[in-house]
């Protein structure tokens, strides 16, 4: 009876083990982005990914609707998905966004991806898993809570919704690690708390740091170090000689927006739409990539 109980106890600590080692393995598919034709890849069958482009039930998703300048809310996008625990904005565009969605006890890592279609109304958006073969609705359940998120206006007040859909997906999250209840991991449960506090703080830093900048007379939107279109140039010119902004490359270690440059952006952008107008921004661009 020993015998069998301690072969049991070595099967499950090398199935965590080999769990683990899966994360660990783990990269950052070379697939992801925009295809030539300026749209996300389908999921070609996978069970453990969604994709507003596909027509299949099983992976088939709604689309989100644009009722804005698109470039300002895939910003406000990305702002909502930062204030989720261990998410994380990796790049962002004009008219592309990919955040990193990581599991809480193995680090599975889940690439969700949203693209402005040519329409500026309609928002398509990819969620897959990097391992495994399914997600028991992981990915699904997380774009739903997303979009609700989402679909509420800054000054709303925020809907009991979010909060029910939000706790059904962490269930689903949850029935993937079973090994969660068996473990004792409240030191991952500090930290992640303590990774929250902290991107608030930065967010705050970021929002002090734009009405600084304001405040003496400064209008600048930070952008990232990635290849520019060939309209860009005429852009920053059109931003410089009609509202006087300029633009800000940032120079971090790693080349993408921090959270304190997101809430940087996000404070600037009111300000310069209360000065001169909802959708300036969209307008000066749409202007720029005519010529």
């Amino acid at each position: 009876m020993k015998k069998f109980m301690w072969f049991l106890v070595i099967v499950a600590i090398l199935s965590v083990a080999g769990l683990a080692a899966l994360s660990l393995t783990s990269k950052r598919p070379t697939s992801l982005g925009l295809t030539d034709d300026g749209q996300l890849r389908g999921c070609s069958n996978l069970q453990n990914c969604v994709c507003s482009y596909d027509s299949d039930g099983q992976t088939a998703i709604e689309p989100f609707i644009l009722e804005g300048d698109p470039a300002a809310e895939l910003e406000r996008l990305a702002g909502l998905i930062s204030d989720h625990q261990r998410a994380e904005v990796i790049t962002l565009t004009d008219n592309y966004l990919h955040a990193e969605f990581t599991s809480q006890i193995f680090r599975y890592v889940d690439d969700v991806e949203f693209a402005v279609d040519t329409n500026g109304t309609t928002l398509h958006v990819r969620s897959a898993s990097r391992v495994g073969r399914s997600d028991l609705g992981a990915n699904r359940k997380r774009v739903e809570v997303l979009r609700i998120q989402f679909a509420a206006r800054p000054d709303e007040e925020p809907s009991s919704e979010i909060d029910e859909v939000a706790a059904d997906a962490s269930a689903v999250e949850e029935s993937t690690e079973k090994t969660d209840a068996a473990v004792g991991f409240q030191s991952i449960d500090d930290a992640d708390t303590q990774v929250v506090r902290s991107r608030k703080r930065d967010r705050l830093d970021g929002g002090q740091a734009a009405k600084q900048d304001i405040e003496d007379g400064k209008l600048i939107l930070r952008e990232q170090p990635l290849p520019n279109p060939p309209w860009w140039n005429e852009y920053t010119k059109l931003l410089r000689d009609e509202c006087g902004i300029t633009i800000e490359v940032i120079k971090h270690k790693t080349p993408k927006f921090t959270d304190a440059d997101l809430e940087y952006n996000t404070f600037m952008k009111t300000e310069i739409e209360r000065r001169f107008g909802t959708g300036i921004l969209g307008k000066l661009r749409e202007q720029a990539q005519s010529k």
